[in-house]
C-alpha cells in the first residue's frame, strides 16, 4: 500500500475521495433510518429509493476520484467494486422472488462497510515517533 498521500491537485483529489466514501457511509445509515420509516409510518419508500439513488451518484463520482486522484489499485478497483455492490443492491429490491428481494438491506451492508474500509485505508499516514 502507498504511504505517501498524494501532494498538489491530486491529493484535493485524495481527500475528496476520502469525503466521498464518508458520505456514501453517512447515507447508508441515512437509507437504514429511512426505511423504517417506510415501514412504520410515513408515505411508504419514495423518500428512501430518491435518496439510494443519491447515494449510487456519489458513488459514481468517487470511482471518478478513484481514477484521478489517489490511483492505487486498491482504491480504483475498490471504488469500481462499490459501485458495482451498490447497483446489484439496487436491482435486488426490485426482484420478484423474496429470497433475493431480502438480500437488498444485506448488500446494503456490505456498501456500509466497504465505503468505511475504503475511507480508513486511504487516510493520511500518520507520521512514525522519531
Amino acid at each position: 500500500m502507498n504511504t505517501v498521500a498524494p501532494t498538489g491537485i491530486r491529493g484535493g483529489f485524495h481527500v475528496a475521495f476520502r469525503i466521498a466514501m464518508a458520505l456514501i457511509v453517512v447515507g447508508v445509515v441515512t437509507q437504514v433510518y429511512l426505511a423504517g420509516l417506510g415501514l412504520f409510518g410515513t408515505d411508504g419508500f419514495g423518500t428512501h429509493e430518491d435518496f439510494g439513488w443519491m447515494v449510487h451518484t456519489v458513488g459514481l463520482v468517487g470511482l471518478v476520484l478513484a481514477i484521478i486522484g489517489p490511483r492505487t489499485k486498491l482504491t480504483m478497483l475498490g471504488a469500481l467494486g462499490l459501485v458495482v455492490l451498490n447497483t446489484v443492491q439496487i436491482m435486488l429490491s426490485q426482484a420478484d422472488s423474496a429470497g433475493l428481494a431480502a438480500l437488498h438491506p444485506t448488500l446494503g451492508l456490505a456498501v456500509l462497510g466497504l465505503a468505511a474500509w475504503l475511507a480508513f485505508v486511504t487516510r493520511a499516514p500518520t507520521p512514525s515517533p522519531v
